[in-house]
């Protein structure tokens, strides 16, 4: 009997893609994100907890704040 050997198709992975500017709706959640302490890792309860509680109030601080302020 033939032995036959597969052949596989090798790739290049050349790098990570570069970093891209965020708009300012990332940059504004990201900001509300850092506020709140959510992280990689929380469990979901504390994750609930933060988005229940902490992101709507921080976001109604930030629309008093723009009003008052424009």
């Amino acid at each position: 009997m033939e032995q036959r050997t597969r052949e596989h198709k090798l790739f290049i992975v050349r790098g990570r893609p570069r970093k891209y500017p965020m708009t300012p709706q990332q940059e504004k959640f990201k900001r509300a994100i850092e506020f709140c302490g959510i992280r990689k890792g929380m469990t979901r309860e504390e994750l609930l907890k933060a988005m229940k509680e902490c992101l709507p109030n921080y976001f109604k601080e930030q629309r008093g704040e723009h009003e008052e302020g424009g």
